[in-house]
């Protein structure tokens, strides 16, 4: 049946498949729609088998309980944002989007996140719910409560998982990046992959612990230790609802006095200030540094990835383009040697707004633009 599909599908124009795509996609979105006002009933009557609504939905579905929790929170959200609900009914918006908007908008604001949702990526929209979200001191030791790492063995190989909270999951995870950032191949030998090496810098730390000091090698390639030890850096938008942040990480506002004592690196950044250098076009650090808690992932809509992330200039600077927080976007570096100058992509927007930036292409008449020329990297 698939097969016979597919052969008459093959034989379509490419818009004709396009456009049915689109519709097959808002088809979906309307049907799911359905299903989730069927389950505000099903949640308002109690008739959920004496389950926890949310667990019910997983079970019925095989979905994560991530999955069924989101919708039914878009679920019960719904009711009191009509605009937003009527947006979603004509196929407008995925759940993704809606698991965010139905935090972030309130009666007063639903029709102008309706407007905003729909042009707005997922990962945008769930990077302002993280920065308005309020943090308890309750959260944070919730979170430390939780914290956990477990081993087994598995026939010859040792098993990790675990989960390690807010700033000293920072600590954790910035001793690895510099570690495995810093593990380069000998002369002639290619580089190792970022999993292997990412074993080898635990073993290093553990054998650093059982000889009592630092690391200063490990097998498969060597590293340095830093100068001087991490410290956190705290980035606190000022004039606005947004938490102070680490690593792009909400904590609550009582942790940051701590911190402060414990010698960490605190940066007020106001709405009015873009942080621009003041001379040349260079990054300044502190814009680096503003960068990196408010881009944790690539900015290109749909891409999650989140390390070794470049500062990418929207519009080039040997186009003219400024160094400042309304004209920088951390990146992946794939799509980084994507994008304009050397690329035909463009990343196009105000990265400072949550429904900030769209990624297209500009070296095809029917994108309207002009063909990408060569240039200094941005």
């Amino acid at each position: 049946m698939f097969a016979t599909e597919l052969d008459e599908l093959r034989t379509w124009p490419t818009d004709r498949l396009r456009a049915s795509r689109d519709e097959a996609t808002r088809e979906e979105r309307r049907w799911q729609m359905r299903r989730i006002a069927i389950d505000r009933v099903l949640d308002e009557r109690g008739a959920t088998d004496t389950r926890d609504t949310v667990e019910w939905v997983a079970a019925r579905d095989g979905v994560r309980t991530q999955t069924a929790r989101t919708e039914v929170e878009v679920a019960r959200a719904l009711d009191s944002l009509p605009v937003i609900a009527a947006a979603a009914e004509a196929g407008e918006l995925s759940m993704e989007q809606l698991g965010s908007l139905v935090q972030l908008a309130t009666p007063e604001t639903d029709a102008a996140w309706a407007a905003r949702g729909r042009q707005a990526a997922p990962s945008d929209l769930e990077r302002l719910v993280r920065r308005q979200r309020i943090v308890s001191p309750e959260e944070m030791a919730a979170r430390r409560e939780a914290r956990e790492l477990r081993w087994w063995r598995k026939g010859k190989m040792l098993r990790l998982t675990g989960a390690i909270p807010d700033i000293d999951g920072a600590l954790v995870e910035a001793v690895l990046e510099h570690m495995v950032g810093a593990m380069r191949p000998r002369k002639g030998q290619p580089w190792d992959t970022r999993a292997h090496r990412g074993a080898d810098a635990l073993v290093a730390l553990c054998r650093a612990a059982k000889n009592g000091a630092q690391a200063d090698g490990n097998v498969g390639g060597t590293w340095r230790t830093p100068k001087r030890g991490w410290k956190p850096s705290v980035v606190i938008h000022m004039g606005s609802d947004a938490q102070p942040t680490v690593n792009g990480m909400p904590i609550a506002v009582e942790t940051v006095q701590t911190l402060i004592d414990e010698g960490a690196r605190v940066r007020e950044v106001h709405n009015d200030d873009p942080l621009a250098p003041t001379h040349g076009d260079r990054i300044p650090a502190a814009l680096r540094e503003y960068l990196r808690a408010r881009d944790p992932l690539c900015r290109v809509p749909g891409c999650t990835r989140k390390v070794g992330l470049d500062a990418h200039h929207l519009r080039p600077r040997s186009w003219g383009g400024r160094t400042d927080k309304h004209s920088v976007a951390m990146i992946c570096p794939y799509h980084h040697r994507q994008a304009v100058p050397h690329g035909p992509w463009v990343l196009e927007g105000d990265p400072e707004q949550p429904d900030g930036l769209g990624w297209h292409r500009i070296d095809r008449p029917d994108h309207g633009g002009v063909a990408a020329r060569a240039g200094p990297a941005a």
